[in-house]
């Protein structure tokens, strides 16, 4: 088994002991789909539906899996048991001697946990614990993610082109989720977005039958999936003639990415980053005068979820040892995305999103294959 995923999950231990929460044993359930961070604490592939992994403190997961995984679990060359009729009886096999399990409160469900509560065993959520182990990743994540990235940039490069007058919303979100599955995509990030017009000044518009008109703004947000790894990237364009209030904000947007990247680095404290852009934007959009916010984090941690562990937000001012304080030191090896955005309510609005990695040698940017040097005029 990988030695970095072994080192990922004592972490996970070592976290929950330095906060007063240690457990004996961590239990992760997939339970179809609701929590892949059992890929993370195992490094298996395949699909595992129905399965569950308990990690000891030397961090060695156990598979208890549904007898048609059977066979993938053995070439796992992890130890595995064959799941009965008894979920409590299953529980027990993987988890004898342990009494504070670790769960993820995020995912657990409710029938679940009272199962294992019948057993007499404690639970401890531990998701902020999994939350910064996901922050970091192995060799062969990395690759993944820059296939990922890869994938997303170049569908990006060629938006432009799917662009024509009249067409919907979802028209240019099916076309952009084709040609990531033309490249081999095993799927997409999230639902893509595309927003036109007013429509781009909501950071999470849901792609509608809104029909594109001369003078809107073409603002799309998607993202391309290899092995497990998931790619993020947002661009920005005007379909006809580009007004001044248009340039302008691109080019606020465009200068608060590049000055986030500039201090973005190995040791920085992470609000820095965020607030940096955040001063920029706001003095900006003042300076503008027709209203308007950036109103989000800098960036947010990628790989098997679309937010994937540590966020770049603004500053904690709650107890510094909270768990959830998302307070954190830029460290060797962090993917993140970094994507200011200026949002200008009934007009639209400009966002700029990159997946970067940042290492001892500085950030690479991983998706700059997509142009966004200038605000690309369509049409």
């Amino acid at each position: 088994m990988d030695d970095l995923i072994l080192a990922r999950n004592r972490g996970i231990f070592e976290r929950a002991a330095e906060r007063g929460a240690p457990i004996d044993r961590l239990l992760i359930e997939h339970d179809e789909g609701k929590d892949p961070n059992f890929f993370l604490v195992t490094g298996v592939e395949g699909h595992y539906l129905y399965a569950s992994a308990a990690v000891g403190p030397d961090g060695e997961p156990t598979l208890l899996v549904a007898q048609l995984e059977e066979n993938e679990a053995r070439g796992t060359g992890l130890p595995f048991k064959v799941a009965g009729p008894s979920s409590a009886e299953n529980y027990s096999s993987i988890l004898s001697g342990a009494k504070r399990i670790g769960v993820n409160g995020e995912a657990l469900s409710y029938g679940r946990a009272t199962t294992l509560q019948g057993l007499g065993l404690e639970l401890v959520d531990v998701r902020h614990e999994i939350k910064r182990a996901r922050t970091v990743k192995t060799p062969r994540e990395l690759e993944q993610m820059k296939k990922a990235a890869s994938m997303t940039a170049r569908v990006a490069a060629y938006v432009p082109k799917m662009v024509r007058e009249g067409m919907r919303e979802f028209e240019l979100a099916s076309e952009i989720d084709y040609s990531m599955g033309k490249l081999g995509s095993q799927g997409t990030s999230f639902p893509t977005l595309a927003a036109f017009g007013e429509g781009s000044a909501d950071p999470h518009h849901m792609s509608g039958k809104r029909k594109l008109k001369p003078g809107d703004l073409v603002l799309v947000d998607f993202g391309a999936v290899s092995g497990r790894m998931k790619a993020d990237i947002t661009r920005t364009f005007v379909y006809g003639k580009v007004e001044e209030w248009q340039r302008r904000l691109y080019k606020m947007v465009l200068n608060a990415q590049e000055m986030a990247l500039d201090l973005l680095d190995v040791g920085v404290p992470s609000h820095l980053v965020h607030q940096t852009a955040e001063d920029y934007i706001t003095r900006e959009l003042e300076g503008l005068g027709m209203g308007g916010t950036m109103g989000h984090g800098l960036g947010h941690g990628i790989g098997y979820l679309e937010h994937d562990g540590v966020r770049l937000t603004r500053k904690w001012k709650g107890d510094p040892n909270d768990p959830a304080n998302p307070d954190f030191i830029v460290m060797d090896g962090l993917i993140t995305t970094v994507e200011p955005g200026a949002y200008i309510p009934g007009r639209g609005g400009v966002r700029i999103e990159d997946d970067v990695y940042v290492g001892s040698s500085g950030v690479k940017i991983l998706t700059g294959v997509a142009p966004k040097g200038r605000l690309i005029q369509i049409g």
